[in-house]
């Protein structure tokens, strides 16, 4: 499980939580040019985050280890 945190232009910031598919496919979606948008979809809450490309300032993900008891 990854955490993905998006900042859009206007300073909002947003988070999911991303398998490293959905992760995978967020990042295909940022790189090719030709998509205005991207999406992911947060394994957590099932909801989908949909965001047009030009308006992402910057974004950052890592992986989320579970904690040892």
């Amino acid at each position: 499980m990854n955490a993905l945190n998006i900042e859009t232009k206007n300073g909002i910031k947003y988070w999911a939580h991303a398998t490293d598919s959905e992760l995978d496919e967020f990042k295909d979606d940022i790189t090719y040019y030709e998509r205005d948008y991207v999406e992911v979809k947060c394994a957590k809450t099932k909801r989908t985050l949909v965001f047009k490309r030009s308006e992402i300032s910057l974004y950052s993900y890592g992986e989320l280890k579970e904690e040892s008891q």
